[in-house]
């Protein structure tokens, strides 16, 4: 007999495709399912937020939204935390910057997870999968119990214990949908060793075995409505052996694609196409212009924007060899975050294909 598929889907889409209007469309499709939507940042979550109150005027009565944090300690480590560890309850998360620096052993439940009455953040999810199997599986019962379906928005953020999860959910009755894209791995939810060989792009081969394994369906959108082709074939060179990205953009304003400008052009460029500037970070000085950090206009669409590019993207631009950058995810949100054209501060040969070099348009001088 064949096997039905599984109804769970992780669904992996391009920078630009919509990720987030489908979770609230999916969500909306189904009034009569009880679902909850989850997100590791605030500002995703108030992403999901306003485009609900964009769709439907409010968040609906038959939808949750949590951040990942609130949704681990208020519905999966709270309610069955006598099974691990009674005293003290818990009442917040203890944010790890880097790894728990505590070594004592997981039998010293109390010293291991705990700093006072916090849970620290990157051993959190094993706290509840221990609560799960002390209680014969009552945290995943309770969960399938108050929910029809699950939503993971920015699947890729999740890291360490949480994706140990996520599998477990995988296996229950809940139909789970799992939104992302590896490519824009610039946060991680906690830096813990469990599942490191996951991180970033590496979750594809993780995916691929819930998906060989019948936890669930690998589906991948490739429009991207945001970013002009040129755009898209830039990004897509950062990771060569991603699915190509198809733009849905077809918008031609007379200024479209991949522009050099030099040093001394830049401000007339900014005065006449007012593009956002982006820089890797704050050491770049971007000619006293604010400026976005590349990891923080993750998830943000801009017109144009303005690149300042640090060494390996400077050198990308003069090779096209995308091996010079060892950390690409930042480098391919900045370059997604544009509709219509990307401008690179650069000062001699750069052998990008169909790269336009810009020329200042000539000042009229008044009559």
């Amino acid at each position: 007999m064949c096997s039905v598929p599984s109804p769970n889907r992780a669904l992996l889409s391009a920078a630009g495709s919509g990720k987030t209007t489908l979770l609230v469309r999916e969500a909306l499709a189904r009034p009569k399912r009880r679902i909850a939507i989850l997100t590791y940042t605030l500002e995703n979550l108030e992403e999901i937020r306003r485009a609900f109150e964009y769709y439907a005027g409010t968040v609906p009565a038959h939808v949750k939204i949590y951040s990942w944090y609130s949704f681990l300690l208020r519905e999966c480590i709270r309610p069955y935390q006598a099974a691990l560890c009674a005293q003290p309850r818990i009442e917040s998360i203890h944010f790890v910057q880097g790894r728990t620096q505590n070594r004592a052993p997981r039998s010293q439940v109390a010293r291991h997870y705990l700093a006072g009455s916090s849970v620290y953040s990157d051993r959190a999810a094993d706290f509840a999968l221990r609560c799960n199997d002390l209680t014969q599986g009552k945290v995943i019962e309770r969960l399938a119990a108050m929910y029809d379906e699950l939503y993971i928005d920015e699947v890729q953020d999740l890291a360490g214990y949480d994706l140990d999860l996520v599998e477990r959910l995988l296996g229950s009755r809940i139909e789970m949908l799992l939104v992302g894209d590896t490519r824009q791995a610039t946060y991680a939810t906690n830096h813990s060793p469990r599942n490191q060989q996951y991180r970033g792009v590496a979750m594809m081969r993780l995916l691929q075995d819930w998906e060989a394994r019948d936890l669930c369906q690998v589906q991948h959108r490739v429009v991207s409505h945001r970013c002009s082709q040129s755009l898209c074939d830039m990004a897509d060179a950062i990771y060569p052996k991603m699915p190509r990205t198809e733009s849905g953009n077809c918008d031609v304003t007379g200024h479209d694609g991949i522009f050099i400008v030099t040093p001394n052009q830049v401000r007339q460029y900014v005065r006449e196409y007012a593009p956002t500037v982006l820089r890797y970070d704050r050491r770049e000085r971007c000619d006293g212009l604010p400026a976005v950090n590349f990891g923080q206009s993750k998830g943000r669409t801009y017109s144009r924007v303005l690149i300042f590019p640090n060494g390996p993207l400077a050198q990308f631009l003069r090779t096209a060899d995308a091996s010079c950058i060892s950390s690409p995810a930042k480098y391919y949100v900045a370059i997604t975050r544009a509709r219509h054209s990307v401008a690179f501060v650069l000062t001699g040969a750069c052998t990008w294909p169909g790269h336009q070099i810009y020329s200042a348009t000539p000042r009229r001088e008044p009559n």
